[in-house]
């Protein structure tokens, strides 16, 4: 398990790693997690993603 919370830095860890499922918050500080599952898949990475958030 790989945890970040970098926008970033998770765009290189998928490059570097094998990734099997992703986890991600919908809120992320730089990108917001629409728009990581948009450049994943635009980058043809396969990996099954969950998009997860915390309402008040």
């Amino acid at each position: 398990m790989v945890r970040t919370q970098n926008d970033k830095e998770i765009l290189n860890i998928l490059q570097a790693e094998n990734v099997r499922l992703i986890i991600c918050d919908v809120m992320m500080p730089e990108m917001d997690g629409f728009a990581f599952c948009r450049t994943i898949k635009s980058n043809l990475w396969h990996s099954p993603s969950w998009l997860v958030h915390e309402f008040d």
